[in-house]
């Protein structure tokens, strides 16, 4: 976990996208490398464990990157980039290193989804996936050349590891094409993987243990890239070679009293190299519990050597367990790769089907389906936008009335109330602020006169003056014309005393600098 950055993203207004989340993974122990997908590969059991979420986090910036037009090769990278924390993608990796970093990239692709249950992004980047695969089918890898590295640096031809690290990954991308409903891709991959894992068989196992490469009988080694076919339950390789290996492993253990650390991980390295994380996926792949604990044990005394003072290393002696690399380093997940094959796989969902026409259901009832949801589909819309236009006309119909009605307001004198005590002393305002005992004014805005409607209003003349008694003035008539302009002027004066008392009262108006 210390070897991850955590980010989130943001959107167009700045605000945090929660949804947007990226893990960015340092090659700690080894280089500044940017995610690199051997490591990725090799902390897969720790993410599935804690939160198999997580993994979808650390691949969704590899796959943005090489689905976009910044990365133009048909097989997957190794990292992105060597200038950790920047992520600036590696644009030209080396093209041997397709078998290792493709294969890696499908399996931790696979493992997200079959152990989250969440296939939208194996279904985002399906294209990506498939372009992958089939470089990996014409690269051929079951015959890796000498050209061909693994994340160990080796480069020998036919690597038997390599080798079904990359049959296994056409075989993951069978389970990923067979997850989105991708039938012709399925039986493909399928056939494909199943071929070459036949002539692999034979071609590895002919010494009763699985040789580090074809040629070299006598050759051995820990064959850790059968772990996904055990952790995903492919059933794929046969199980007697897992018996024979376990076995072999077994004397190889027994005989190696001066490597107290572990077995070297491959005969055809120069050094006698143990490493932490390929011995433990070999122990996930033993049929045997007393081997499995042998393992274990050497990667345990690997951990508790007080020899060295590193951080827990990947890569060390196999006779005195000194350091040689890897300190810290995020692969260490491995550690529970044990674990990881109790996990429940889930059932996946959450996501579109690829698009692929070869791929499309030829049901009649399929069609039917699809052509009947299409003409229901078109006759709501046609609704929808029948009711809209009359919703809209309605509405612009009465807004042109009231528009009228607003043009030409028709005014109306104010209404008068004639039995109402018309005394002309001034308006007295009370002021809660004034001190008890003082005399007191303050203003109300709800305290004004109405110009409208049916409340009396208070004159500041005599009764006399009032006309009528109807308490509405008439139209005709001279002298209630007159009653009514005179109320209406002694309303004004009320109400003008009143803001001047009010002004004397009040603080100054205040502004905003």
């Amino acid at each position: 976990m210390a070897g991850m950055e955590i980010t989130v993203g943001t959107d167009s207004s700045g605000q945090i996208n929660a949804s947007d989340i990226m893990f960015f993974m340092k090659d700690i122990g080894n280089s500044q490398r940017t995610n690199p997908v051997e490591v990725l590969y090799a902390s897969m059991p720790a993410f599935l464990y804690f939160n198999a979420s997580w993994l979808g986090y650390l691949l969704e910036p590899l796959m943005q990157f090489e689905d976009s037009g910044l990365y133009t090769q048909l097989f997957a990278s190794q990292d992105l980039g060597t200038t950790f924390p920047i992520a600036a993608g590696d644009t030209d990796p080396s093209v041997f290193t397709a078998i290792e970093s493709t294969s890696d990239m499908l399996s931790v692709a696979w493992a997200h989804a079959t152990f989250t249950g969440d296939g939208s992004l194996i279904s985002k980047y399906y294209t990506t996936l498939k372009n992958w695969t089939d470089t990996l089918v014409s690269e051929n890898p079951l015959a890796p050349n000498g050209l061909y590295t693994t994340a160990d640096g080796l480069s020998n031809p036919n690597m038997t590891n390599l080798a079904i690290k990359g049959i296994l990954a056409i075989r993951t991308m069978a389970e990923i094409s067979r997850a989105l409903g991708m039938s012709n891709d399925y039986d493909s991959y399928s056939g494909t993987a199943s071929s070459m894992v036949s002539q692999w068989q034979s071609l590895a196992g002919a010494s009763g243990h699985l040789s580090s490469t074809y040629s070299a009988p006598d050759s051995w080694g820990l064959i850790y890239n059968l772990y996904p076919g055990k952790l995903f339950g492919f059933n794929f390789v046969q199980e007697s070679i897992y018996t024979e290996q376990t076995q072999w492993y077994t004397n190889a253990a027994s005989t190696s009293s001066g490597q107290p650390f572990g077995l070297p991980f491959d005969s055809n390295n120069d050094a006698a190299i143990a490493k932490s994380q390929w011995t433990l996926f070999t122990a996930g792949t033993v049929t045997d519990l007393n081997t499995r604990d042998i393992l274990v044990s050497m990667v345990h005394a690997g951990a508790t050597n007080m020899n060295e003072f590193t951080v827990f290393p990947t890569a060390y002696s196999s006779s005195n367990g000194s350091y040689i690399g890897g300190a810290a380093s995020p692969a260490q997940g491995a550690m529970f790769a044990l674990l990881a094959l109790n996990l429940t796989k889930q059932p996946i969902s959450g996501f579109t089907p690829a698009s692929n026409s070869s791929n499309s259901p030829s049901s009649p009832r399929s069609d039917v389906g699809a052509i009947a949801g299409g003409a229901v589909g078109g006759a709501v819309s046609a609704i929808l936008v029948v009711l809209a236009v009359f919703f809209y006309c309605r509405r612009r119909s009465r807004t042109l009335s009231d528009d009228r009605k607003l043009a030409s307001v028709t005014p109306y004198p104010p209404v008068l109330n004639p039995s109402q005590d018309t005394s002309s002393a001034p308006l007295q305002v009370h002021d809660d602020r004034a001190p008890q005992g003082s005399t007191q004014i303050s203003f109300h805005k709800s305290t004004l006169p109405m110009l409208y409607g049916n409340t009396s209003r208070t004159a500041a003349g005599s009764s006399s003056n009032l006309g009528s008694s109807s308490g509405i003035p008439s139209d005709s008539g001279s002298s209630n014309a007159t009653a009514a302009l005179r109320g209406e002027l002694q309303n004004l004066r009320r109400e003008m005393e009143a803001i001047r008392l009010r002004a004397g009262y009040e603080p100054p108006p205040e502004y905003d600098h």
